[in-house]
């Protein structure tokens, strides 16, 4: 079952895996030919290139979240259907999997690996953990809780790595918002009761109003291109 619900969020970290490996080349490039101030390297690109990439991941989970019941009717039958619990944790882990990816990326392009090897371990270390801890508990939606927070710790390690090296703004709080309203959606969906449906609905409005620009741009850029 755990197996047949990370079907969805597998789809999505397949297209991400693909952005992130040619982004890798950009970042060695970029940080080659950026300038320092402070001692850091003038992340602006990165800043702004990170901007749009955590909108469209968070605008992405939530649309994902709310279909996640309908599209497991459509895709997983029978036994296999109660799945649709499980999807709503995996893609808040996919969530923070992309934010730290993305940071792993410039790590590896200013040559920060020791960084990476570090946050690497201290997720794993997390998660075999949780996973022994919480799995006997309360199952799938265990192991689901343990990616998310392994991620998590990932996150936090690489971002502090971030701060360290790389001059830009990481939209933190921004980002712990969206991520703490995503969370909340999660479990007020999984709970399949409908009021708490409904407020679900009003929060992942209201994430979709905090990364509006992410629709102006992509507006804009439609506009362009059919012109």
């Amino acid at each position: 079952i755990y197996s047949m619900a990370y079907k969805i969020p597998g789809i999505f970290n397949m297209l991400v895996s693909i952005f992130i490996q040619a982004f890798g080349i950009t970042a060695i490039k970029e940080s080659d030919d950026s300038e320092y101030v402070d001692g850091k390297i003038n992340g602006a690109f990165f800043q702004e290139l990170y901007y749009r990439y955590m909108e469209a991941t968070f605008v992405a989970v939530i649309i994902v979240i709310l279909l996640s019941r309908p599209l497991a009717f459509i895709f997983l039958k029978n036994d296999f259907y109660v799945a649709w619990k499980y999807i709503p944790i995996l893609l808040i882990a996919f969530a923070i999997g992309n934010l730290q990816a993305y940071y792993g990326s410039i790590l590896s392009g200013i040559k920060k690996t020791r960084i990476i090897s570090k946050s690497t371990i201290a997720g794993m270390i997390f998660n075999i953990i949780l996973n022994l801890i919480m799995i006997p508990v309360i199952g799938a939606y265990g192991a689901a809780t343990a990616t998310a927070i392994s991620y998590f710790v990932i996150y936090l390690v690489r971002l502090k790595g971030i701060r360290d090296n790389v001059l830009m703004d990481n939209f933190e709080r921004r980002t712990m918002i969206s991520l703490i309203l995503t969370c909340a959606v999660s479990a007020l969906y999984i709970s399949g009761e409908m009021p708490a449906v409904i407020v679900a609905v009003v929060l992942s409005l209201i994430i979709m109003l905090i990364h509006r620009d992410f629709f102006t741009f992509g507006f804009h850029k439609l506009k362009k291109i059919l012109n």
